[in-house]
């Protein structure tokens, strides 16, 4: 399986959260999470 995405922090202004987008497409979207909505993601999503 070759699925990678990037992560990053954002810290602007308003932009605050975490940014999500395809390593495979750069000029794809990309997704904006709030850290608190991040946080649950990763916790529901870890180990599998």
């Amino acid at each position: 399986m070759n699925e990678v995405l990037r992560v990053a922090m954002a810290e602007r202004g308003e932009t605050v959260g975490v940014l999500v987008r395809d390593s495979k497409d750069a000029s794809g979207g990309t997704l904006r999470f709030t850290p608190d909505r991040w946080r649950a993601f990763v916790t529901a999503t870890k180990g599998r």
